[in-house]
């Protein structure tokens, strides 16, 4: 869902805090529907990082992944989106780019990784063998640690300035807990 936000000449304000929320939302894979049920109902399904899960342990999303394009290009919006989120961060000072590098690189390699992924699932499309399936579940899994990894760094340095400062996110990575 999309909210439009029309300010009178009124100067906006990033709202940190709501963004650190989020992303320990999307890490968590939390419902965060439910935060704008007094606008819309409350969705249910998979969200966040566990979409992941989904298309690695799931048929039936594996499937949906593999068969459909538009779900790997939506896996590559998102990237995008995160990316140009964080050189937006860069440009307005709450993230310095000296300091963030690692950060920065690795929203740029997650993106290119996406791409690659959105390939593999064009070319399934195309020539279905175990192969190209094989190897995009195996690049879908290394991104998703990837992601993880990049976007937990992203939460502790802009939880420096936020008011959530607690990651409190339980959730599971091959057996072990952060």
């Amino acid at each position: 869902y999309m909210f439009e936000y029309k300010p009178d000449n009124v100067q906006y304000e990033l709202d940190i805090d709501g963004i650190v929320s989020q992303l320990k939302d999307y890490c968590c894979g939390t419902n965060s529907t439910s935060l704008y049920k007094h606008l819309i109902g409350e969705e249910t399904g998979v969200f966040g990082i566990k979409c992941y899960d989904a298309f690695l342990n799931d048929d039936a999303s594996r499937e949906k992944l593999l068969s459909d394009i538009r779900v790997s290009y939506a896996l590559v919006e998102h990237k995008k989106c995160m990316r140009d989120r964080i050189e937006y961060l860069v440009s307005q000072n709450f993230l310095v780019r000296e300091n963030n590098q690692d950060i920065i690189q690795s929203s740029q390699e997650i993106y290119k990784k996406a791409e690659i992924i959105m390939g593999l699932a064009m070319k399934y499309t195309c020539v279905p063998n175990n192969s190209i399936k094989d190897k995009l579940i195996r690049r879908l899994r290394e991104l998703r640690d990837e992601e993880l990894e990049c976007y937990k760094k992203l939460y502790e340095r802009l939880s420096l300035h936020s008011h959530d400062t607690r990651w409190g996110c339980h959730y599971e990575k091959r057996h072990t807990y952060w």
